[in-house]
């Protein structure tokens, strides 16, 4: 009888110790289960706009075009020898982009979200239009010719806005504004 009482409460110890393990891994489970859900979801829902975006840049290379849409819809054409630098995605109130050589764009319209282009000395401020952009390095002017909407164009000095129809020339940091048929500066695209 001893030795019957002796197996069955070691028996019954080491149930007791495993039931006591399993039990406290179930806690920690349930604990852990709650927060991890809640980031999870959180992540799912409203996690990408804390996310840093990429910086990506298209190239052309000569006599070759390209267009690509980003990721607010905006279409962009890129002429022979151009280069744009832009966000994997837009954060924050403005969406920015930079252009090195020629480009068409058709901005989509967002007018909580202004779209900006930068390029040398210059500043392009758009809300939602179609226009084309000559900023070669090796030029020493720029040239930003409008289709439809409405931009705006920074420098160092000066402010111009640009109506339909009219293309405004940057050269030695001044901004000439002139009346220009749009479709020899921007028939390249197609």
């Amino acid at each position: 009888e001893k030795a019957l009482t002796k197996v069955k409460s070691r028996m019954t110890g080491n149930r007791q110790r495993k039931t006591t393990w399993w039990e406290w891994a179930q806690r920690a489970a349930a604990v852990l289960f709650i927060p991890l859900l809640v980031v999870q979801l959180v992540h799912y829902w409203g996690g990408d706009e804390q996310e840093l975006a990429q910086m990506l840049e298209v190239k052309t290379n000569p006599g070759m075009t390209t267009s690509l849409t980003l990721s607010d819809g905006t279409v962009v054409f890129l002429n022979s020898e151009s280069r744009l630098t832009y966000p994997s995605h837009f954060n924050g109130d403005t969406r920015n982009v930079t252009l090195q050589g020629e480009a068409y764009f058709e901005v989509a319209h967002n007018p909580n979200k202004p779209f900006f282009v930068e390029s040398k000395n210059l500043q392009i401020q758009v809300l939602g239009t179609s226009f084309g952009v000559r900023v070669y390095k090796d030029e020493d002017y720029a040239l930003t010719t409008l289709e439809e909407g409405q931009v705006n164009i920074h420098t160092a000095t000066s402010s111009v806005t640009l109506k339909p129809g009219e293309q405004a020339k940057l050269h030695d940091n001044e901004i000439t504004v002139n009346k220009v048929n749009t479709c020899s500066y921007t028939a390249w695209r197609n």
